[in-house]
């Protein structure tokens, strides 16, 4: 059973930082890497697959959200929240992981291709 260590997740996007500590569980075999942790907006589960330099964040929970990201491509993304729901796109624009830590960036889109908002999401290994 893997036990769940400190990791601090900090976000950032166009309106502010957003600063958290949670308890997160880390899985990796053969170049896919699992995240899976209880954030402030829900239970999230992020797997980068290495090869495909590509991401899935699926978080349930008042704030429900499945994205999929991979460099050099734009996916569709239904963004749900108390209240309001609507379809948008997103962009990766970049992703690294090393031992302990992990960052993406990404645009969220308008259909008509505007950026509304960039997202970056740094998570590191607290010591």
């Amino acid at each position: 059973m893997m036990i769940p260590e400190k990791w601090m997740i900090k976000s950032q996007d166009s309106y502010g930082k957003n600063l958290e500590f949670v308890d997160l569980k880390e899985f990796q075999q053969d170049g896919v890497y699992s995240y899976c942790y209880k954030s402030r907006l829900g239970e999230c589960e992020l797997v980068f697959f290495e090869q495909e330099n590509r991401i899935s964040l699926l978080r349930t929970g008042k704030n429900e959200l499945h994205l999929n990201l991979q460099l050099g491509n734009t996916f569709e993304m239904k963004y749900q929240a108390e209240g309001y729901q609507d379809i948008f796109f997103v962009k990766a624009l970049s992703c690294k992981r090393e031992e302990g830590s992990f960052e993406f960036s990404y645009d969220i889109l308008e259909k008509s291709g505007e950026r509304i908002n960039q997202i970056v999401i740094q998570m590191k290994r607290r010591k």
